[in-house]
């Protein structure tokens, strides 16, 4: 059952040794981790023996008896594994009882649709480790994650879905990083099984870091150092994902420094200025001092 089920349908059955012709009234009691959530009689309490089955006599077989109440929902309020522990008390008829696991799967994210997504969007990373954001309507219970579009086993990976969050995955590593990496998905569904179509995402792992060709400032000499508003001038360059951002620090090379977005001029304060420059992927530069 999904996450943040508000109520769910029990359909009870069950044989029993008892003469044809038996008769008894039944009650019945449900207990999810030692938490009862239902004790009474079916929808009608009247139960026969039909061939050896007990009859207990439903309107609708498709109703069966609704589990509901806060009980019910703190135990769907979040993925996980449970025990269900289940009794028939049919007089006459006998008695019987028996457990069986349950498992509470993760809801989709809102709004996300069916597929795979490699950092949420992100066009480049500095890593191979990523994470997966998965989307999928209706019940999910096993993904399988691929570096290969053929799902060979030796680049695949099946992963049961008990929690939420997202996927962590490791991406094929390359010799040459401008080729994008590919992550492939098939999703198994509860009610169907695995799912012909496959999710496919890609994103370019850059792991090379830039570098900061020079920073100079206006003016010179004594001057320059002492000055209240001087001009910064910075040529970085990168091979691949792009200057994105930069860090000045002013006195030492401090690494809480305000990130701000790249610029090539810049106004610094006072005092001897060291900067740095990150790429898209994440990649920071070695400290420059300017001169």
């Amino acid at each position: 059952m999904e996450e943040g089920l508000a109520s769910a349908q029990v359909l009870w059955g069950a044989s029993t040794t008892a003469a044809p012709g038996t008769t008894g009234s039944c009650t019945h009691n449900l207990a999810i981790d030692g938490v009862e959530l239902y004790a009474g009689p079916p929808t009608r309490a009247a139960a026969s023996w039909i061939n050896p089955w007990v009859n207990l006599d439903f309107p609708d077989m498709r109703s069966g008896t609704r589990i509901e109440g806060a009980g019910f929902t703190a135990f769907t309020a979040q993925p996980g594994r449970h025990t269900a522990s289940m009794s028939f008390d049919c007089g006459a008829l006998g008695s019987a009882r028996w457990t069986h696991p349950v498992v509470v799967l993760p809801a989709p994210e809102a709004d996300r649709p069916s597929g795979v997504s490699i950092e949420d969007g992100a066009d480049f990373t500095n890593s191979p480790r990523v994470n997966l954001w998965l989307g999928w309507e209706g019940l999910v219970d096993r993904v399988k994650v691929s570096n290969d579009g053929g799902f060979a086993p030796s680049k695949t990976k099946e992963v049961l879905l008990r929690e939420n969050g997202q996927l962590p995955w490791t991406l094929v590593e390359l010799a040459a990083e401008r080729i994008p990496r590919t992550v492939y998905v098939k999703l198994h569904y509860v009610e169907s099984g695995w799912q012909k179509q496959t999710y496919t995402d890609d994103i370019i792992l850059d792991t090379v870091k830039p570098q900061v060709v020079s920073a100079t400032l206006g003016g010179s000499g004594g001057a320059t150092l002492a000055a209240a508003n001087r001009t910064l001038r910075v040529k970085a360059k990168d091979n691949k994902s792009g200057i994105a951002s930069m860090q000045i620090s002013t006195g030492k090379p401090k690494k809480k420094a305000k990130i701000v977005k790249f610029r090539k001029v810049v106004k610094v304060t006072a005092g001897t200025v060291y900067v740095r420059v990150r790429d898209g992927a994440g990649n920071w530069s070695a400290w420059r001092e300017a001169g």
